[in-house]
């Protein structure tokens, strides 16, 4: 859809290649994942105790980039993929278990497997844009409207699929269901 809006607005010489595109949202989804880990190591005053969490993430990052920039010919794909491999071989599972073993002294097993989940969804909410983006036809403003109408829609199934088991997510599906049919009950 990014691309979409910037071919109607800009014009196609400012459009990225979709690939580049799509890295640059996997990276920006990856960020928001962390924020939540990155904001209680933060009021949990675990800096010390990250310091070598950062070194090792840029020492990924740098290698990985370098790596793939010298071995291959993708360009800033290569850095983002770069970026990408970092965070998922460090921060991934790193952030989480500081947060929970040093600040909550709690087993960080059960949020581990939750962040699982959300970068699985992220993934699943990535290929339902994807197949929205390919499948609806490219019809100027109207077009970007059913892509975004699409993409909502499959948003919602995909994050209700991977969140179905929690408390959370059956509050919001009865929520929805009372406002839609005017019942009180889901059956």
């Amino acid at each position: 859809m990014m691309q979409d809006f910037i071919r109607l607005v800009f014009g196609p010489a400012y459009v990225l290649a979709d690939f580049t595109a799509f890295l640059i949202v996997i990276n920006l989804g990856f960020t928001m994942l962390r924020q939540a880990n990155l904001s209680f190591a933060a009021a949990l005053g675990l800096f010390w105790t990250m310091r070598y969490k950062s070194l090792v993430e840029a020492g990924v990052n740098l290698g990985t980039s370098l790596w793939l920039i010298t071995q291959t010919d993708l360009g800033i794909n290569a850095v983002l993929l770069g970026n990408i491999i970092s965070n998922l071989v460090v921060n991934f599972w790193w952030e989480p278990w500081l947060v929970f073993k040093h600040g909550f002294q709690q087993s960080a097993k059960c949020p581990l497997v939750k962040f699982t989940a959300y970068h699985v969804a992220l993934a699943g909410l990535a290929g339902v844009h994807y197949l929205c983006h390919v499948w609806l036809p490219h019809m100027g403003w109207l077009g970007l409207i059913f892509t975004g109408m699409g993409s909502i829609v499959g948003y919602s199934v995909v994050f209700i699929l991977a969140f179905s088991c929690q408390i959370e997510t059956r509050d919001l599906c009865k929520i929805m269901w009372r406002q839609m049919t005017g019942r009180k009950y889901l059956r």
